[in-house]
């Protein structure tokens, strides 16, 4: 995937503000960012002619305007997904106690497109926008058990298939054999895989034409203790997601893939 500098850099210069919380000063932001002064002050000048950036005072540092929060929420406010989903979701981490996360393939790993989080002192905790790897999580498997068997070969047999804990399947035969099992049940898990002491349990849905996945995610230990009542929570999920209107005519939920009774992990 070719990428283009001058959006990375912006996006990076937005992430800079976040981490940071404070105006910054072009000589701040070019180390931070391993940028020439030239090419920061260039992006600095133009973010601050479209009205993102604004100076405190002289010399005092740039710190972004309102004008991006603006736009995000306009953007937010029109989603033509997350904003019929996220009831739901939040409805199934009421009911489950855990953390409920809605994703999407997006090149060889997943993103997390929305996420209802656990109110719960100890739970799973994560951020709209985090991209996972594929092998490694429950929603990656569920997205991978939709390819067909030529696209999810090639896809695992071009991945780093890297061992994040002594849990994480790292050969591709044995991942094949996982997904092709957890697909047969009717729902995917993870159990440590990715995060120790992290544990999830999903299913792929179909909505807008496309595949995603829904994941129920917390201590594997309380994921395990609950992991039936977590199956019949997605299941109910996908049911509902199934009765929703996309605004654009297209079925969106994959009826034909049932949840039978089954524990294990």
């Amino acid at each position: 995937m070719t990428e283009v500098k001058a959006a990375i850099r912006t996006v990076e210069l937005f992430e800079l503000f976040a981490r940071t919380g404070r105006p910054l000063r072009l000589l701040e932001m070019a180390e931070q960012l391993e940028l020439p002064q030239s090419s920061c002050f260039g992006l600095v000048r133009t973010l601050h002619g479209r009205g993102y950036l604004y100076e405190l005072a002289p010399r005092g540092g740039y710190y972004p305007s309102r004008r991006m929060l603006d736009q995000m929420q306009a953007i937010a406010a029109a989603d033509p997904l997350v904003t019929r989903v996220m009831r739901h979701l939040e409805s199934a981490r009421d009911d489950s106690g855990e953390t409920v996360v809605l994703a999407k393939m997006q090149g060889a790993g997943v993103v997390y497109l929305a996420l209802a989080e656990s109110p719960q002192t100890i739970r799973y905790s994560s951020s709209v926008g985090t991209r996972k790897p594929l092998h490694s999580t429950s929603v990656g498997k569920a997205l991978l058990s939709r390819l067909p068997p030529s696209a999810r070969r090639r896809i695992i047999g071009e991945a780093k298939l890297e061992g994040f804990t002594e849990r994480t399947i790292t050969d591709p035969e044995a991942l094949e054999k996982e997904i092709e099992r957890s697909a047969a049940r009717g729902w995917f898990s993870s159990g440590g895989e990715s995060i120790d002491d992290v544990g999830a349990v999903a299913v792929p849905v179909r909505l807008m034409g496309d595949w995603y996945a829904i994941a129920i995610a917390g201590p594997v230990d309380r994921i395990r203790r609950h992991l039936q009542g977590h199956v019949d929570r997605l299941d109910a999920l996908r049911a509902e997601l199934a009765t929703l209107d996309t605004g654009i005519g297209t079925p969106v939920a994959d009826r034909g893939l049932s949840l039978p009774r089954e524990e294990g992990t």
